[in-house]
């Protein structure tokens, strides 16, 4: 699982290079989406996946973000998921136009007239903030959606399909079985006889757990 999931436009990617390689020094784990192609469904399907078992989700706020359709799918994803927003303000955007899910959350200011070291101690801090309780919801996450495939693949298997009848006739209908078996034997315990005691007074013969 990644330390951080980093969204951005493509025209930012000289910064974000420069960004990851700043991270791995520090040992933080990220995962970034290099590939300058049009997102299909499987791929678009790895990206979503790769955020929720990422602790953190960091956008590159520009200009080429906020327009961005990609981004703003990815966002949209780790917002669903309810991800920590770490907003990292790159290249000046009116605030308005910045999404209300990441306006909601302090920026990191990462732009060239910026002190990068400083501002980098931020991220860290920001990254390192309340650790264990965001890799637990990310475990937390990742096990959930693994149920629902699960679950889904099971659904699939069990499907229940109609018979064709021999020579293209009509289909058979499958018998259905019954919810439950039926008993044939009582699975109560017939009730039992009191015994009667040396001293004279009564008690069962079962014993209480």
């Amino acid at each position: 699982m990644a330390d951080v999931f980093i969204s951005y436009a493509r025209e930012d990617q000289q910064f974000v290079r420069r960004l990851q390689n700043a991270l791995e020094e520090h040992n933080r784990e990220t995962w970034i989406d290099w590939k300058d192609i049009p997102l299909t469904a499987k791929w678009k399907q790895e990206v979503f996946s790769a955020i929720e078992q990422a602790d953190s989700f960091a956008a590159v706020i520009s200009p080429d973000f906020i327009v961005s359709k990609p981004c703003q799918e990815e966002l949209d994803h780790a917002t669903h998921d309810n991800k920590r927003m770490v907003p990292l303000w790159h290249r000046d955007v009116a605030d308005e136009e910045v999404p209300p899910d990441l306006a909601a959350h302090q920026y990191v200011y990462l732009r060239e007239s910026d002190d990068f070291e400083d501002s980098f101690e931020r991220l860290l801090e920001a990254l390192d903030t309340d650790m264990e309780w965001v890799r637990f919801h990310t475990r937390l996450l990742s096990g959930a959606k693994e149920w629902e495939k699960e679950v889904e693949t099971l659904a699939f298997c069990c499907e229940e399909r109609p018979l064709r009848g021999p020579k293209g006739g009509r289909p058979k209908r499958r018998r259905k079985s019954p919810s439950s078996p039926p008993c044939r034997r009582s699975t109560s315990w017939p009730a039992a006889k009191p015994k009667r005691s040396v001293k004279g007074f009564y008690s069962s013969s079962r014993h209480s757990v």
